[in-house]
């Protein structure tokens, strides 16, 4: 099969649907769509030459004279509906045993646990009131990162120039979130590549105490007027995520 009918195109509407492999009925792609989109990659895969791994799975199912299987997990859906379903099937299946380069919309709404969305939707706004410097750790994982990882991420390695800001604590931020504060010792520098790390250590309790788990969006998050595209006038929200000194 290579297409739907004109009707049932019309019927199915926004859909979420899955590609196996006929050898060991493995799902290999998660994807949305509408209309024939479902078998838009074996058409691409057999009629390009583009190089994905998405697409060289496909090729070889075909070079073993077998056919991908099409599975339509839900249907009848809007646009925004099925970018939920398809990016909760992709964290069911797991990016890292897909063909999929992206884990998919809404990831702020994936896997947690219960402790995670406590920290994240509880976390108060935070008045910063000592000389700091903000880490932002893109690569944590609050359920896998060691307290050494996220140190290391924290304190290693910045284009900064740390004499001209003295600060004593150091918060590891992610999602802006305190995840961790640290007290500064000394900024070395990096012969390699000439950036900047700090040494030190977690920070004392009743410092911990002020800063854990608080919210930091209100330092670096803003608003400006965009001044081209269809969004040209409107005001929309900036982060500012090379902000690295408060108070200092």
């Amino acid at each position: 099969m290579k297409e739907f009918s004109a009707l049932t195109q019309e019927k199915l509407k926004y859909y979420v649907y899955i590609l196996k492999d006929p050898m060991d009925y493995e799902v290999f792609y998660v994807g949305k769509g509408i209309g024939n989109r479902i078998f838009s990659h074996v058409n691409d895969a057999l009629e390009t030459s583009v190089v994905t791994d998405k697409l060289e799975h496909i090729r070889a199912i075909h070079s073993r004279k077998d056919e991908v299987l099409y599975y339509i997990h839900r249907h009848g859906m809007t646009e925004s509906e099925a970018l939920l379903v398809e990016a909760a099937l992709i964290d069911v299946f797991g990016l890292e045993d897909l063909k999929n380069e992206v884990r998919g919309h809404h990831t702020q709404f994936g896997p947690a646990s219960a402790q995670e969305l406590e920290i994240r939707y509880a976390a108060q706004p935070i008045v910063i009131d000592d000389p700091v410097f903000l880490g932002f750790c893109t690569r944590y994982d609050p359920e896998l990162t060691s307290s050494e990882e996220l140190f290391h991420d924290t304190s290693y390695c910045w284009k900064v120039v740390p004499k001209k800001h003295p600060a004593k604590y150091a918060f590891a931020v992610h999602k802006m979130i305190i995840r961790e504060v640290y007290e500064i010792e000394e900024w070395l520098r990096d012969p390699m590549n000439h950036r900047w790390y700090f040494t030190g250590q977690v920070a004392p309790d009743d410092i911990r105490g002020k800063y854990m788990y608080k919210d930091i969006s209100s330092y670096i998050v803003g608003t400006t007027i965009c001044k081209k595209g269809k969004r040209t006038g409107q005001v929309i929200p900036t982060v500012n995520q090379n902000l690295k000194w408060v108070n200092c």
